[in-house]
């Protein structure tokens, strides 16, 4: 595969898990999402947290991208 010159890549490790709240006994997905290069990691209660946060690391790295390689 060949890729642009200019190509841009950031990588994440994205966990889910499935977890009981020990109070109430309501099944809940939870997940982490973790940066490569600096190792933070982030927790998230919903799938809309998660996607959030991607959707906004996304977002930072397309304004370093000329503009006919952004997103949308």
């Amino acid at each position: 595969t060949t890729y642009p010159a200019d190509r841009s890549e950031r990588f994440f490790i994205v966990r889910i898990w499935y977890e009981l709240d020990g109070v109430t006994s309501v099944a809940r997905w939870r997940g982490s999402v973790q940066t490569g290069a600096a190792a933070e990691r982030r927790y998230f209660a919903s799938w809309q947290e998660m996607a959030g946060y991607l959707a906004g690391l996304a977002a930072e790295s397309d304004e370093n991208l000329p503009p006919s390689l952004r997103l949308a």
